[in-house]
């Protein structure tokens, strides 16, 4: 018999799940596998082969983070902030933000620092991750992916390996693997470099389809290959047909209505819904965090692409002093004092109500909670239910667009009243 406790938070990942793969990975039995319910990333529990150990919910970012009454604070003295980019143009152009993580990784790689590194690589519509040990390879995985990646499924295999590796990941993805190397599931030298990338959100597949489908008029089975944004600042997203190839700028175009960073996207209603729990977005547990560098002088300015860096070890500042000396990269050194991201309070209104609503029940929520952050769960609420396909199949995206961003100014001035 199933245990009711397991059962419970079985429903809970399968519905929050962002994509980490971390019960995958862990699982003793192989009993889980990646799915897709209802347009969103989740998993499958094969109960079958289930032993109940727990491992799956007790390792389960999202769990953890519904669990935390409070943000994570970070209050590390070692961080160093700075902006830089490779210095190899191709190696530049072809990453999201600068190609500091590729050259990065190709020193790693060279210099025989590490025996392979844990990255995701877009694949035909989907992503998927891989243990590179050639900077060959490395070339392959550049530029920003935006969905689910399953990255931790790995972990069985790094495990298993001999060597050490440095891993790319997101903040749950590093939150996760830090956990298993506390309880000695992991070798503690086996991942020497944690290489964290900001974060608010992951989109749910549903929004590719859409973007394809309503945005670019696309039939999903015309295009064999979507690629990771890239392409020099602020970059684009590539999709591939046997006719030809479509462009998906990073940011949205009111012309044209298409874009990957559009109304949509801004106020969550993309996100995996488990996202929205997430209390560690600036990834303050890796050794240094990646993103894009925000800094006017740098976004009017940079056409090829430039990485904001924080390095929050000992051992992450001197990596990147390493490659600097060594010509990979090229860095210029920022204030620690500045505020070099953007806070995304919203989030913090989200996370806060969305988690009284799951553990607590509506009622609760309605008498606790104020007006706004109600009020600006709602479209989330929708989204995640079988209204959004309604939504998404008789509203114009252009007019949806208009609707969210006016929708997006009055919880701002709903939430500042």
């Amino acid at each position: 018999m199933i245990n009711i406790n397991l059962t419970h938070y079985w429903k809970l990942m399968k519905k929050l799940c962002v994509g980490c793969g971390a019960c995958i990975g862990i699982c003793p039995k192989e009993a889980i596998s990646p799915t897709e319910i209802k347009g969103y990333a989740s998993i499958n529990i094969d109960t079958s082969k289930c032993i109940q150990c727990g491992l799956c919910v007790k390792f389960c970012p999202i769990i953890s983070y519904l669990n935390t009454p409070e943000p994570l604070k970070n209050q590390n003295p070692n961080i160093k902030i700075f902006t830089g980019h490779a210095t190899e143009t191709e190696t530049r152009y072809y990453g999201a933000s600068g190609g500091t993580v590729t050259a990065l990784l190709t020193y790693l790689l060279e210099e025989s620092e590490v025996d392979g590194v844990l990255v995701a690589k877009a694949h035909g519509k989907k992503a998927t991750p891989q243990l590179v040990t050639n900077v060959k390879d490395l070339k392959d995985t550049q530029g920003s992916i935006y969905f689910p990646t399953f990255s931790l499924k790995l972990i069985r295999q790094l495990r298993s390996i001999e060597g050490s590796y440095a891993v790319v990941g997101l903040p749950c993805q590093i939150d996760t693997l830090k956990k298993l190397i506390e309880i000695k599931f992991l070798p503690e030298n086996r991942i020497k470099y944690f290489l964290g990338l900001r974060c608010y959100h992951v989109n749910a597949p549903w929004y590719l389809t859409y973007m394809i489908n309503k945005m670019l008029k696309l039939p999903v089975d015309n295009v064999y290959q979507v690629t990771a944004r890239r392409y020099g600042w602020p970059g684009k997203v590539l999709v591939k047909t046997r006719k030809g190839n479509y462009v998906i700028p990073h940011f949205y175009d009111r012309k044209t209505g298409i874009g990957l960073w559009n109304p949509l996207a801004l106020l969550h209603l993309t996100a995996q819904l488990g996202c929205l729990l997430c209390t560690n977005h600036e990834n303050i547990n890796a050794d240094i965090t990646f993103g894009d560098a925000w800094i006017p002088k740098i976004v009017k300015k940079d056409k090829i692409g430039s990485s904001l860096i924080i390095t929050r070890t000992k051992r992450g500042t001197e990596l990147i002093r390493k490659a600097e000396s060594t010509g990979r990269i090229a860095v210029n050194t920022l204030n620690r004092e500045k505020r070099y991201y953007q806070s995304n309070e919203e989030l913090k209104s989200f996370n806060k109500t969305l988690r009284m609503l799951i553990k607590e029940g509506t009622a609760k929520t309605i008498r606790q909670q104020n007006i706004a952050n109600i009020f600006a769960l709602i479209p989330h609420l929708a989204f995640t239910s079988t209204l959004r396909q309604t939504l998404l199949k008789i509203i114009p995206p252009k007019i949806l667009m208009t609707a969210t961003s006016t929708y997006i100014k009055l919880i701002s001035t709903t939430s500042h009243s």
